[in-house]
This record gives C-alpha cells, sequence and structure tokens, in this order.
C-alpha cells in the first residue's frame, strides 16, 4: 500500500487541467493545494513545503522553470513534477535541473498516479 498521506502543492493556469489533477489526487488520497500561477504558488511554499509540487511550464508572469528554481531554493530538498503541453517551445527548458521529471500534457489519472508515487517513494536508507 502507498503512503497516501502526502501533501502535494499542483500548480497551472489552466483550471481544467489543475482541477483535473487535484481531482485525480484527492480520489487518491493525497491531501491537495492548488494555485493557478507561480506567485500564488509561492504564497503557498511560504505556508509549509509540501512533500511534492507539481507545476506547469508555461504560465504568465512566473513560469514553471522560475517556480521550480525558487521553490529549490528555499527547501532544496524538494520533489517537483513538471507538466508541459508545449514540445520543445520553452527557452528556460535548459534552465530546468536534470532531476525534474516532465510529464507531456495530455497525459490521464494512471500515468499522472504512477510518477507521483515513484516520486514520493522514500530514499534507500544510506548505509552507515
Amino acid at each position: 500500500m502507498h503512503e497516501r498521506a502526502a501533501t502535494i502543492l499542483i500548480v497551472d493556469d489552466e483550471d481544467l487541467v489543475r482541477r483535473l489533477c487535484v481531482r485525480y489526487l484527492t480520489e487518491a488520497g493525497y491531501r491537495v493545494a492548488e494555485a493557478p500561477n507561480g506567485h500564488e504558488a509561492l504564497e503557498r511554499l511560504g505556508e509549509g513545503c509540501p512533500d511534492l509540487l507539481i507545476t506547469d511550464s508555461s504560465m504568465p508572469e512566473l513560469d514553471g522553470v522560475g517556480l521550480i528554481l525558487e521553490a529549490r531554493s528555499r527547501y532544496p530538498a524538494i520533489r517537483v513534477l513538471r507538466m508541459s503541453g508545449s514540445y520543445g517551445s520553452s527557452g528556460s527548458r535548459d534552465q530546468v535541473p536534470p532531476d525534474i521529471m516532465t510529464l507531456d500534457k495530455p497525459f490521464g489519472s494512471e500515468v499522472l498516479l504512477a510518477a507521483v508515487t515513484g516520486l514520493l517513494k522514500p530514499a534507500p536508507a544510506d548505509p552507515q
């Protein structure tokens, strides 16, 4: 059984996409917070670090890459999943940290939940 008490912050300026992701994750047992843009996401991050940040790449004002970089500056170990609907059109794609997984839109609930489950797996314990 997977650990479902995790808290996830989902950020997307497209209401339909954000609401679908919230529904998928909530139905799977996760606690979910949402934000329609990068600035509101930063406000939510100020309330505490979620177990996982899921963000769209392309958003007005503060895009997903900028959000990821700022989130990582505040919480270096934060786990991140990036969603992208624009194939290669983002000039900031080179700035995405190499450990960030990207889901290409559109995707279904099974793909999202598999990615989330994988990202939330506990890291193997370091031998001492």
